[in-house]
């Protein structure tokens, strides 16, 4: 509901018997606030601006270049005005509704009065555009070149795409189906359009932020333009997503689904991605054997998928996300899981798709035994594994699987020598440590 507002005209009887061909007079000031793009250009679907309309008011509508508009209200004797942008000259008025094709494209404003004379009131109506033609500026390059995924869903924080992005650009965002979102720019003037991912259908566009609620998990181009007529500029501006959320908030880990393969898979950092295997199926995990301190990046071959990082487990959440994700292992070498689903809610299929693993080989000069490193001998063992190096280390520590220390001891020479024999079958590892850095290799237990 508007607040009433109580105007006293001087010479009211004056203004309401003179006749005019055009009615700039705005007694009720601009409604509503911003600057107004039609969401719809098919040439019959109305656009409402707003159903709460008063005469003696305006709006401000962008208008692009050989579109054409066809403005009108709800009341059909209303008297319809349209104006450059700042109200002083009038380009087409008529009773009941009026159509125009702009030469440039620009901001203009949208008038209703009573009548030709200018009256106006405060009684509701709808103030409507039809438009035939296009809508959004599709036309740009890709910055920055990876997909923007938003991690903060509290529908108040901005998730800043990138700080130095310019006008005449997009970027590719990771949206959650089902999810409120509001798309904004730190240059509050520019024009904003989302599309889809191959940038031909707009989704929707407008002044200052847009909002945008997929039904399903999708990517979408998120462009911004000084103006409607698709302006370019090289000047830093900030392009930020906003996640208002949903009825169950940001799409969260998905952590259920069988083991397969069977085995751990040690990648071998090579510094490319390694597949664990090319039949994996969504809804499965495997089991990621991690060395101490790396990085390591998780990826499928189906870009689609979302993906779970947990610890081996499978109690604790780790990471997760549209792939590729990054997660960097503690100092102790500890397996993980590594989920793949069909989207957030945890959808699954039995088609073929590669899980993949990326890590660095390390740089420290570990495979010189002249630097921290060591031999580990025989592997697998049964009773004895004896553990040789250069240097003497502080500590020596034996690992499960899941990273629980089992075994700690501190050698006095450069061979050291561990009893396994009591150890149930399976896969662990030796963890040595010297002046804080640390070697983790792999043993099987016979």
């Amino acid at each position: 509901m508007k607040t009433t507002l109580l105007l006293t005209l001087t010479f009211f009887g004056l203004f309401s018997s003179y006749s005019k061909a055009q009615c700039l007079i705005d007694d009720f000031g601009e409604f509503p606030g911003g600057i107004y793009v039609p969401s719809v250009c098919d040439g019959a679907t109305e656009n409402i601006i707003a159903d709460n309309c008063w005469t003696g008011e305006y709006t401000v509508v962008a208008l692009l270049a050989g579109n054409s508009y066809t403005f009108s209200s709800s009341i059909p004797t209303d008297y319809v005005t349209i104006s450059d942008g700042d109200g002083t000259t009038a380009v087409v008025f008529a009773v009941g509704s009026v159509s125009y094709t702009p030469t440039i494209s620009d901001n203009y404003r949208f008038y209703l009065h009573n009548n030709a004379a200018c009256d106006s009131d405060q009684n509701d109506r709808s103030r409507i555009l039809v438009c035939t033609g296009t809508i959004g500026c599709v036309t740009g390059t890709l910055y920055p070149a990876a997909t923007f995924m938003p991690t903060v869903c509290d529908g108040g924080t901005e998730n800043p795409i990138a700080t130095d992005c310019f006008a005449g650009q997009y970027s590719n965002v990771n949206l959650i189906g089902n999810t409120l979102y509001a798309f904004t720019c730190s240059n509050v003037t520019d024009y904003i359009t989302i599309t889809d991912a191959a940038g031909i259908q707009v989704l929707t566009s407008g002044f200052e932020f847009v909002a945008y609620n997929p039904v399903l998990n999708e990517t979408i181009r998120f462009y911004t333009h000084t103006n409607i007529g698709c302006g370019t500029e090289n000047i830093n501006r900030t392009r930020s997503v906003l996640c208002l959320g949903s009825g169950t908030g940001l799409a969260g880990p998905c952590s259920f689904g069988a083991a397969y393969p069977e085995d751990p898979f040690t990648p071998t950092c090579t510094g490319s991605p390694e597949a664990i295997a090319a039949d994996c199926w969504s809804g499965e995990h495997s089991i990621v054997a991690l060395l101490a301190n790396t990085t390591y990046e998780f990826s499928s071959s189906n870009t689609s998928d979302w993906l779970t990082i947990t610890n081996e487990a499978g109690t604790t959440v780790l990471d997760y996300g549209f792939g590729p994700i990054s997660y960097t292992s503690g100092p102790s070498a500890s397996p993980i899981r590594f989920y793949s689903h069909n989207d957030s809610l945890c959808g699954f299929d039995d088609l073929d798709r590669e899980r993949r693993v990326q890590c660095e080989a390390s740089t420290s000069g570990l495979d010189d035994l002249t630097a921290v490193n060591f031999k580990l001998f025989p592997n697998p063992a049964s009773d004895k594994i004896s553990i040789q190096s250069v240097l003497t280390f502080d500590e020596i520590e034996v690992l499960s699987i899941d990273g629980r220390v089992l075994t700690k001891m501190i050698p006095s020479s450069t061979t050291t020598e561990i009893d396994v024999e009591k150890l149930a079958k399976g896969t662990y590892f030796i963890c040595a440590k010297t002046n804080g850095e640390f070697v983790t290799k792999e043993f099987i237990k016979n």
